[in-house]
């Protein structure tokens, strides 16, 4: 017998029931981990990452689905907002590791400056 999403996410708010979350994960882990991938450009460690980030999201979060759209709808934009926030926080490291090197580079150029005497 095959049950609906709803009979699943139902199952799982009611009873508490793993078994019907993991079936959620099984039909849609290979769509979600495509769909990162691809936003991903292609690195597949990432994607597995996000995509597991989402469904631990999805499931912390289930009962605020609220069933006005289908699940795989609610599920891809939980994707969409884990690979955003991966970029920002690697966009926030980048440009601290940049900032970094531009302030030690900056400080190189002052010490040569100091020890020829430029200053």
């Amino acid at each position: 017998m095959s049950f609906t999403d709803a009979d699943l996410i139902a199952r799982v708010l009611l009873d508490d029931d793993q078994n019907a979350f993991g079936e959620l994960v099984r039909r849609y882990q290979s769509p979600v981990r495509a769909f990162l991938t691809r936003m991903t450009r292609g690195d597949s460690h990432l994607a597995d990452d996000l995509a597991q980030e989402t469904f631990i999201r999805a499931w912390k979060h289930l009962a605020s689905f609220r069933g006005e759209a289908r699940f795989s709808s609610w599920l891809f934009g939980i994707a969409v907002n884990e690979f955003r926030s991966a970029a920002r926080r690697r966009k926030s490291c980048c440009s601290k590791t940049s900032t970094r090197s531009q302030v030690g580079q900056s400080q190189a150029r002052t010490n040569n400056r100091l020890t020829r005497g430029s200053i």
